[in-house]
């Protein structure tokens, strides 16, 4: 009898979708330190899918171009209290479970 190992291909995770301008996009973005970070929606297509979000600068960069993971978490402005969502953009986690737990607890 013999066997033969046979792979499936995995599901790649989907990209958080209904998301607007202004909303948060959480990605890995240093794989090497493990480094998370939320950055500012700056433009979706039909569907609400991030394509691109706002550097510090001001400047816009693809949205794929800013994770290292296929994993990537959306928060949407409304969600959120006043003034909390401003505290989160840019900011940085040293896992995905610290920035999940940012998004989850009071601002």
């Amino acid at each position: 009898m013999s066997g033969e190992v046979i792979h499936f291909p995995a599901k790649t995770p989907e990209p958080p979708k209904h998301l607007k301008e202004g909303d948060l996009l959480v990605t890995c973005f240093n794989a090497t330190m493990g480094l998370w970070c939320a950055w500012p929606v700056a433009a979706v297509d039909d569907d609400g899918v991030p394509m691109g979000v706002r550097l510090r600068s001001g400047k816009v960069l693809a949205a794929d171009r800013v994770s290292c993971r296929p994993e990537a978490y959306g928060f949407r402005r409304g969600d959120h209290g006043d003034g909390c969502f401003e505290r989160l953009a840019w900011r940085t986690w040293p896992s995905s479970d610290a920035a999940l737990e940012a998004f989850g607890g009071p601002c």
